[in-house]
Order: structure tokens, then sequence, then C-alpha cells
């Protein structure tokens, strides 16, 4: 059996080390339409805790929408794993790029 991660012993608060990964779809209704909606599951490594989320889509700004809505709840991360799906990782390349457009003098 391979040893447990690093950051999966540290003691930290919880949410520190997360994992995300989507789920679903579920159809709902609303009023006489029926939508899909997909669930963001976010899992702290340490504690195995959970917090969901809903999204609108697969599409990468509604992935960057449940991230800010948990970052929001949950307070700062330091390390988010993924299983690298496309929305993710374009949603990770969205970030760093607005990371670099940032004035950091003004921040």
């Amino acid at each position: 059996m391979a040893e447990l991660p690093y950051d999966c012993l540290q003691p930290a608060p919880a949410f520190t080390f997360c994992a995300v990964d989507y789920f679903g779809p579920w159809h709902i209704k609303e009023g006489w339409k029926e939508l899909k909606r997909y669930g963001v599951l976010f899992t702290c490594l340490s504690s195995r805790a959970i917090h969901l989320e809903t999204a609108k889509s697969l599409e990468t700004d509604s992935f960057i929408n449940a991230l800010r809505r948990f970052l929001v709840r949950r307070g700062p991360i330091q390390q988010l794993r993924s299983d690298r799906g496309t929305n993710l990782v374009a949603a990770r390349r969205k970030l760093k790029e607005a990371l670099q457009q940032m004035d950091k003098e003004k921040v």
C-alpha cells in the first residue's frame, strides 16, 4: 500500500487541503422547464469533511462561481486537487491569468 500524501497528515484547519469533483447531472423542474444541474463536491483531505455546491453547467465559469462560493464560506485554501477535468484545467488557467493581471502594488 502506498504511503499517505503529506497534506493528509498535517494538522491544519478544515479545508486547508481539499479535493474537488463533479457529479450528476440532476434533472430539476423550474416552473414548466426541466433543467440539468450538477453537484460540486469539495472534500477536506485531512478530516474527510465534505462541502456541496451546485453548478448550472459543466462550463468553466460555472465551476469558478462554485469555487468562489466555497471559498467565501470555508475560507482560504492551500491546495486544491482534482481529476483534471477539462473545465477544472480551464478554470486554473483563467485564474492564473487573472492573478497575473492584478496590480500587486495596490493589493
